[in-house]
């Protein structure tokens, strides 16, 4: 990297002893034409503005010769810094390459140890295949297990439907002890049998009394109840009859009533008639 540095600062002074020889040169050649000119007679200020275009014109390639140093000084850098990548590159595929041979005798060793692995899965085969004959002899047993299975449910089938058979049966015979339980209460001479459905019948008639006392206190508490609604009866029925002889000396005072009221109407009638009469024989 130094001496690619030299290099340039060497060229970067030669281009700019280059840079000043033209100048030299346009100065020369300026004085020329000024000598041409002063012989010709031409205006001194058009000379001066030619000049003045002329150094524009230098100061412009001047930059632009610049631009284009520092441009390559910048592709020089560059292209050091792309060699110094390439370097790396290269160590880094010699490293790969390593890297790659490394994976290659792994690979092998894999391999030899696959084929350990796959003579290992042949044994375990053979061993697998061993298990599926004992599986099959399992199958043909289970197989066996379940036909007697479907023997055995058949026959609870059957089982059940003598049960069901037995249980209408047991239904009718309860329905007939249900009706002979009347007779059955005053045979006291019975069997065993009879004594347990004796003793159901003792518990039904004890809950049907306690619930005859219930309904009798009930029914006393109702009759206490009418009792005290037949008082109220009385006495209400009492209030009405006087209320009755009160609405019946109402009506005779209101008859009075009418009738003196009526006395009195024709009353009036009477002198009403007589003062007419007076006047007719006036």
């Amino acid at each position: 990297m130094k001496e690619m540095k030299e290099k340039d600062e060497q060229e970067q002074s030669e281009a700019r002893g280059s840079r000043h020889l033209p100048t030299r040169q346009s100065a020369s050649a300026e004085g020329q034409k000024d000598g041409e000119q002063k012989d010709g007679d031409e205006d001194p200020k058009l000379l001066k503005k030619k000049l003045q275009e002329l150094e524009a014109k230098l100061e412009a390639t001047k930059v632009d010769l610049l631009a284009t140093t520092s441009d390559l000084m910048a592709t020089k850098y560059d292209l050091a810094a792309t060699k110094n990548d390439l370097a790396a590159t290269k160590n880094d595929f010699a490293a790969t390459k390593n890297h790659h041979a490394a994976t290659k005798r792994e690979l092998t060793g894999t391999k030899s140890q696959l084929m350990a692995k796959m003579k290992v899965d042949t044994n375990v085969m053979y061993e697998l295949a061993a298990t599926k004959n004992n599986y099959a002899v399992m199958i043909d047993e289970f197989t066996a297990v379940r036909s007697e299975l479907v023997a055995e449910r058949k026959l609870a089938a059957s089982v059940m439907e003598e049960l069901a058979a037995t249980k209408s049966e047991l239904a009718a015979q309860r329905n007939l002890m249900a009706a002979t339980k009347s007779g059955l209460a005053s045979a006291k001479s019975v069997t065993a049998s009879t004594m347990n459905e004796l003793s159901a019948s003792r518990k039904e008639t004890a809950a049907v009394q306690a619930v005859l006392a219930a309904t009798k206190k009930d029914t006393a508490a109702l009759q206490r109840e009418l009792s005290a609604k037949r008082d109220e009866l009385v006495a209400v029925n009492l209030r009405v009859h006087h209320l009755n002889m009160d609405m019946r000396n109402l009506k005779m005072e209101l008859s009075s009533m009418q009738d003196y009221v009526i006395f009195m109407h024709s009353g009036e009638d009477v002198h009403s008639d007589e003062a007419e009469k007076s006047c007719d024989q006036h």
